[in-house]
C-alpha cells in the first residue's frame, strides 16, 4: 500500500524506516547528555556559590566581632581618658594653688626686707 501522496503526510518515522528511530534515539541521548551537563555545571556552580556565600558570612562574623571589640577598647579608651583628663584637671589646680601660696610667701617675705632695710636706714642701723 504505497501510495506517493498518503506517503509525505505519514509521520516521519514510517517514511524514513528504522534509520530515523536510531536517529531520533540519538538525537534524545546528546539532548539528554547535554541536559545532564548543564544539570551538573548547575549543581557545581550552585555548590561553589554556596561556599562562597558560607566563606563570605564567616568572615563578616569575623569582622563583626573585630569592630565589636574595636568599639568597646574605644569606650573604655575614651572612659580612660575622661578620668585622666579630670584628674589631670585636678593636679592642675593643686600645682595652681602651690604656685600662688609661693607668690603670696615671697611677696610677704620681699614686704618684711623692705620694712627691716627702711628700719635700718632710718635708725641707723640699729633695728
Amino acid at each position: 500500500m504505497s501510495n506517493p501522496f498518503v506517503e509525505p503526510l505519514l509521520p516521519s518515522e514510517n517514511r524514513r524506516g528504522e534509520n530515523s528511530d536510531t536517529f531520533s534515539s540519538l538525537h534524545i541521548g546528546i539532548r539528554e547528555d547535554k541536559t545532564d551537563a548543564l544539570l551538573g555545571d548547575s549543581l557545581r556552580v550552585n555548590d561553589e556559590t554556596e561556599e562562597i556565600g558560607e566563606a563570605t558570612l564567616s568572615q563578616l562574623r569575623a569582622q563583626r566581632e573585630q569592630l565589636q571589640t574595636a568599639s568597646s577598647q574605644a569606650r573604655d579608651t575614651h572612659q580612660v581618658t575622661r578620668d585622666a583628663r579630670a584628674t589631670l584637671k585636678h593636679i592642675a589646680w593643686k600645682v595652681f594653688r602651690e604656685k600662688l601660696t609661693l607668690v603670696l610667701v615671697i611677696v610677704c617675705m620681699l614686704v618684711i626686707d623692705c620694712a627691716l632695710a627702711y628700719r635700718l636706714i632710718t635708725h641707723k642701723g640699729d633695728l
